[in-house]
């Protein structure tokens, strides 16, 4: 049985909007803390596959997680494109989570039917 894991959810921006560097320290510090995993949710704030990439290159040994990027803006082939960018950047540490968002960000931020979530 392999021992427990502890992850963390990082990426979203500060109260004082420091940004991207800022960002970029929790990563490089969850890893010096002893943390297996980070995620990074994909809303309102950096686009989670790209932030995953710069950190990827900012750390060694985090594994890297989406938690989640969603589908419906994104094409499947440019997502897997992406999603390839990023697992080389991140040196094959990346875990891509899909999900079809959430009704309102799709439907009244996107302007896009959440009718059909699944095809």
């Amino acid at each position: 049985m392999k021992g427990l894991r502890i992850g963390i959810g990082l990426g979203e921006l500060d109260s004082t909007g420091a940004g991207l560097d800022v960002t970029l320290e929790q990563f490089r510090r969850a890893e010096s803390d002893g943390f297996q995993t980070a995620w990074v949710a994909n809303i309102f704030g950096f686009d989670a596959l790209t932030l995953l990439a710069l950190a990827g290159r900012e750390t060694t040994r985090i594994e890297l997680g989406t938690a989640v990027v969603p589908t419906h803006s994104r094409h499947p082939l440019y997502m897997a494109q992406q999603a390839l960018s990023t697992q080389v950047a991140a040196g094959g540490r990346l875990t891509l989570g899909l999900g079809p968002s959430h009704k309102v960000v799709i439907e009244h931020i996107l302007g896009l039917s959440y009718a059909r979530v699944a095809k």
